[in-house]
């Protein structure tokens, strides 16, 4: 065989690995049970063309001198890894609950990472659960079948999924499976019709360069009222979020263990100020600044007297503004007296759900302002939105960096804007978003 063929047929062998490897893809119809009513899709083979590509245009990576963690979890030699990666959300369980159905491909592998990442065993009958709080990753397993779940499961919070998987069968449609398969989407976010919506909806999430872009549409189930909601937009801010009022038929949609939780975060009666169906809020975080306060503590000197010294102690405090518009929204600063949230200071009414800086709340019949921006009023235009939020990260001090939890850390530290805009449209909700890291940063 003369050297022609030979090139001739390793372009062949080439071409068909190539295809096989970045090409061929093939949906597993057992990885999503029937009652997910949100499903979250990574395209693994498109990812792993794209990654290739931005690879060989920028010959800068070729040679990275990046070191691989000694300590980190192999999936490809542990699980067996599908052409999409289906995380999925249940119907009727609250909005921290996702899944994730993988196969043991090593059962050596695996033992050695619950042993490495200290996973705590639970067994019930053949049934074992794992969970690492170190990793905040948790496994049931059944033989060589693994659910991958976000939160500490029991076998009861877990059972309704198990039992669709594994011995009901019961799967999601073909016909729903078809709206994230075989598409262009890096990944893509199911919303099927149910309890929220009143049809199937999907948002494409793509990579490219130093950029996440989202595209689709959703369809709420709620009757959607255009209006024109305040928006706020300033290349210098931080932050800036604009909400419409919330329909009446989503308000059962946030759980109370969750309207607790964000109460106890903001220390404001979240269910009674910011869950209604009247008023529009508006959020912006100017930017921040330094304070300075002298703090007092006495000492015993020598004679065991008391001496006083004062500490001059900085701190970093954000300046904003937290804006309700709408009917009869006054009557928030109204309600806050009630409930003994304000004190008068200097004449002007500080709240006292967060001591560490101070925040002023004023207000009009029809507006209520909570913030400490000194300067003349923000600005608002109009715009016919459901919602929009613009955030820099890459703006946070690093005197607050620490108080972001270490694992999304660099994350922040390396994303340069995040921009989200939901439009109405006749009964859907059109979802345009992007994601732009800082330059010389690349994912």
């Amino acid at each position: 065989m003369n050297i022609r063929r030979w090139i001739f047929l390793l372009a062949i062998l080439f071409l068909v690995f190539g295809y096989i490897f970045l090409f061929y893809k093939k949906y597993d119809n057992t990885s999503v049970p029937g009652s997910a009513d949100i499903v979250a899709v990574v395209d693994i083979k498109n990812v792993a063309r794209s990654y290739l590509k931005e690879f060989i245009l920028h010959p800068s990576r070729w040679f990275s001198t990046g070191r691989k963690r000694e300590r980190e979890l192999n999936w490809r030699k542990i699980f067996v890894l599908p052409d999409y990666l289906c995380f999925f959300h249940c119907a009727g369980q609250t909005a921290d609950k996702w899944y994730l159905r993988l196969q043991i491909k090593n059962r050596k592998k695996f033992n050695e990472a619950l042993e490495l990442f200290h996973f705590q065993r639970r067994d019930f009958g053949e049934r074992i659960l794992y969970s690492s709080s170190e990793l905040g990753i948790h496994f049931f397993v059944e033989r060589d079948n693994v659910i991958l779940a976000s939160y500490p499961c029991s076998a009861t919070d877990i059972s309704k999924v198990e039992m669709d998987l594994f011995s009901n069968h019961k799967f999601l449609s073909g016909a729903l499976a078809r709206s994230f398969v075989n598409t262009d989407h890096h990944g893509v976010l199911l919303f099927r019709n149910g309890r929220y919506f009143s049809k199937p909806g999907s948002i494409g999430i793509d990579v490219k360069g130093a950029e996440v872009n989202l595209v689709g549409a959703i369809f709420p189930k709620a009757k959607i009222n255009p209006q024109a909601i305040p928006v706020s937009k300033s290349p210098r801010d931080v932050l800036n979020l604009s909400l419409a009022p919330i329909p009446s038929a989503y308000l059962n949609f946030f759980s109370d263990s969750m309207v607790h939780k964000w109460s106890q975060l903001v220390g404001l009666p979240v269910d009674s100020l910011f869950l209604n169906d009247r008023y529009s809020w508006t959020l912006t975080l100017h930017g921040f600044r330094q304070r300075a306060d002298t703090a007092i503590s006495f000492e015993l000197d020598e004679n065991f007297m008391e001496v006083k010294k004062s500490i001059l102690i900085h701190s970093t405090e954000p300046v904003m503004e937290l804006v309700a518009n709408g009917e009869e929204a006054g009557k928030i600063l109204s309600l806050m007296q009630q409930r003994g949230m304000l004190e008068n200071e200097m004449g002007r009414l500080r709240f006292t759900g967060v001591p560490l800086w101070p925040l002023f709340v004023s207000g009009s019949t029809n507006k209520f302002i909570l913030g400490n921006y000194e300067n003349p009023p923000i600005h608002f235009t109009n715009k016919l939105e459901v919602g929009s939020l613009e955030i820099y990260p890459s703006r946070i001090p690093d005197s607050l960096f620490r108080f972001i939890p270490d694992g999304i850390r660099p994350w922040f530290r390396h994303t340069g804007s995040i921009s989200l805009q939901l439009k109405p449209s006749g009964n859907a909700v059109i979802v345009i978003g992007k994601m732009i890291r800082k330059e010389g940063t690349y994912f």
